[in-house]
């Protein structure tokens, strides 16, 4: 098993070298990247406090009925944040396949076909 990861730095290093080998980091990503690191680390922290708790996804109303646990909706807005910096940072496969789409030199037709329109 993995060593548990105790300091955002530690993200931020996994998050710049997987950047790198993706051949998408670039300085001016420090601060997403912090914000990135840090989020990850909230979402560690407290998914292993709700494990150790039971990981009960319901609670019970002080009418008696269930409703869904607070700490479940933390754990989905954190996935939903996590995943957006990802995207942003073109960490994820769509991410990165759409970067490359809008980096990739044109077509000799799409050239001819763009220079008829002016």
């Amino acid at each position: 098993m993995a060593a548990k990861i105790t300091q955002a730095r530690t993200y931020e290093k996994k998050i710049k070298k997987a950047m790198s080998s993706l051949g998408v980091q670039k300085d001016g990503f420090d601060i997403p990247i912090g914000i990135l690191a840090q989020l990850l680390l909230d979402y560690q922290n407290i998914k292993e406090d709700f494990e150790a708790n039971g990981a009960h996804l319901n609670i019970k109303t002080a009418d008696g009925g269930l409703k869904k646990n607070p700490t479940v909706a933390v754990l989905e807005n954190l996935r939903k944040d996590i995943l957006s910096y990802c995207d942003k940072l073109c960490i994820t496969p769509k991410a990165l396949k759409t970067e490359a789409e809008m980096t990739k030199e044109p077509s000799a037709l799409e050239k001819a076909l763009s220079s008829f329109g002016k």
